[in-house]
């Protein structure tokens, strides 16, 4: 497959611009990156509420939904967190961008 698309790299040059890197920029793009991260963050909060109130004796009180809404906050900012030391570990930033000089 790779000879192919080199092969058709070589006889029309517009064919190489379609198919190596047209896709890979876009889903690259620091806003596609932030919108997935905080799509599977919603998602890890709705699966911690969904786990605490299943495991809360029944009848649920107020009580009850402000205790699993306040773990379900700690297990996000928890999963955040370790996202965003691992991502900094990852790309050798790790929480501060160094500064320009000049």
């Amino acid at each position: 497959m790779v000879e192919t698309e080199l092969r058709a790299a070589e006889v029309v040059p517009a064919v190489a611009d379609r198919t190596v890197g047209a896709g890979c920029r876009k889903m690259s793009s620091p806003r596609y990156r932030w919108f997935f991260v905080a799509v599977g963050l919603l998602l890890v909060f709705a699966a911690a509420v969904a786990l605490v109130l299943h495991f809360l004796p029944r009848p649920l009180s107020s009580g009850d939904y402000l205790v699993a809404g306040s773990v379900a906050t700690l297990i996000t900012l928890l999963a955040l967190f370790i996202f965003l030391l691992v991502a900094g570990l990852v790309t050798g930033r790790f929480f501060l961008r160094p500064r320009r000089k000049g």
